[in-house]
C-alpha cells in the first residue's frame, strides 16, 4: 500500500483508497509486491543524451523520488547484481502510441521480475517533464503498481 500512496505523492497521477476502504464503492488500488523490501534499478539508459548533454530519461531522478521512504535501495547504470531484485530500465523502438512498457512476472502476490522499456520516439522528442513522468509512472508499475480501471467520460 505504501507504494500506491508515494505514487500519488511523486507521480500526482490520481488519487488512490486502501483496499480496505469502508465503501465499496470507493475505487481500489490494485498492485503486486516484491517479496523482500529492498529493490536495485539497473539504468541502462543512463549514457544516452541528448543535445544539451542531459539525460534523455532522467531514471536517476525517478529512482531517487521513488527511495524515499520506499523499496529503491540501489541506483546502478551497471548490470543488476546476484540474488538482488532488479528493476531494469532500458530504451527500445515501441508501437506508436506507447511510449513506456512495463513486464513483470510474478508468482501470486510476489513480483519475481520486472522491466521497464521506454520508446526512443518519445525519447528524441517531448519535455523532459513528460519524459520524467513516463518514467516515474513505469517504475510504478515495475514497483508493482497496476493501472486503474476507469471508465472514460460518456
Amino acid at each position: 500500500m505504501l507504494a500506491a500512496l508515494l505514487a500519488v505523492a511523486l507521480c500526482g497521477q490520481g488519487s488512490l483508497v486502501s483496499a480496505d476502504a469502508a465503501s465499496s464503492t470507493a475505487p481500489k488500488v490494485s498492485f503486486t509486491s516484491w517479496p523482500k523490501d529492498v529493490i536495485s534499478v539497473s539504468d541502462t539508459t543512463a549514457g544516452l543524451k541528448k543535445a544539451d548533454g542531459t539525460q534523455v530519461w532522467p531514471v536517476k531522478a525517478a529512482a531517487a523520488r521513488w527511495s524515499k521512504d520506499n523499496p529503491v535501495d540501489r541506483y546502478t547504470t551497471g548490470s543488476c547484481p546476484a540474488d538482488v531484485q532488479c528493476v531494469v530500465i532500458e530504451q527500445a523502438e515501441l508501437a506508436d502510441p506507447t511510449v513506456g512498457l512495463t513486464a513483470t512476472s510474478s508468482v501470486g502476490a510476489d513480483i519475481k521480475s520486472s522491466s521497464v522499456a521506454l520508446d526512443t520516439s518519445f525519447g528524441r522528442t517531448n519535455s523532459a517533464a513528460r519524459h520524467q513522468n513516463v518514467v516515474c509512472h513505469e517504475m510504478g508499475r515495475a514497483l508493482g503498481l497496476k493501472h486503474g480501471r476507469r471508465r472514460a467520460p460518456a
